[in-house]
């Protein structure tokens, strides 16, 4: 037995699987007015290289309104997802990220904007996610 497999053997040299530990977040969106437009809230669950995002947005008055995430590595975007509706709410659970990206993504941005009757677009203030 070599010197460097009686390490591994002893589990001195294993790396082993690492799991990250950040904190989880949340968040609550409206576009330009939560009590007659719409909106978005949830959370974030932070991972190494992809992260999941789940919550519901909600709309008033039957006017779409659409919740936007961006995932970012550093300043580059890496990945987007929306989710729309037109009714009371929609419950959405995905996974945001690059799984091929070692880091992952260390920002998500979120944006809920409505389209109202005259097609105008409502949106409210842009809201960044960091992950620590």
């Amino acid at each position: 037995m070599t010197m460097a497999s009686g390490l591994f053997a002893a589990g001195i040299a294993s790396a082993g699987p690492s799991t990250a530990a950040w904190a989880n977040d949340t968040y609550s969106v409206c576009s330009a007015s939560c009590l007659f437009d719409g909106g978005a809230s949830g959370g974030v669950t932070w991972g190494n290289r992809t992260s999941t995002v789940q919550g519901s947005v909600w709309s008033y008055y039957g006017y779409p309104t659409t919740v936007y995430f961006d995932a970012f590595a550093g300043s580059t975007k890496v990945d987007s997802q929306t989710r729309t509706t037109s009714s009371a709410g929609l419950s959405y659970n995905f996974t945001i990220g690059n799984p091929d990206l070692p880091g992952g993504v260390d920002r998500i941005r979120v944006q809920a904007c409505t389209t109202l009757a005259d097609g105008t677009r409502a949106c409210g203030d842009q809201f960044n996610m960091i992950r620590d």
